[in-house]
């Protein structure tokens, strides 16, 4: 859903990978530009592979230069709908002032690998 902004000739990685990659990092905590690049060379040959990089891995500048061009508001908005189909619908009524949240930041999994947590 979101359109590629890159010029069609010379395409050497996949949008859905770079976008992947650009999610990914920031969730786990990437601030800039050079940290989800850092993100991505992390990666193994495996989640790579995955995520569609067989002819090498893009360099720092590639990822900024695609997310400069990328329109924000879309991709919020899309990334947005995405979480939100994947959350399960609360039984409890939503009064006007409740918004219903999504806990990205990884605090939720505190404890979760205990029995109880």
């Amino acid at each position: 859903m979101v359109p590629d902004p890159r010029s069609p000739r010379g395409l050497r990685y996949p949008l859905a990978g770079l976008l992947a990659v650009a999610v990914c990092a920031v969730l786990a905590g990437a601030t800039s530009v050079a940290a989800i690049a850092d993100w991505l060379h992390d990666l193994d040959d495996i989640a790579r592979a995955r995520l569609g990089f067989v002819r090498g891995m893009p360099a720092t500048t590639t990822m900024w230069r695609l997310l400069i061009r990328l329109d924000a508001d879309l991709l919020a908005t899309i990334l947005a709908g995405w979480l939100r189909a994947r959350t399960q619908p609360s039984d409890r009524p939503r009064g006007p002032r409740y918004r219903q949240v999504i806990a990205v930041d990884g605090k939720t999994l505190r404890g979760a690998r205990r029995p109880d947590g």
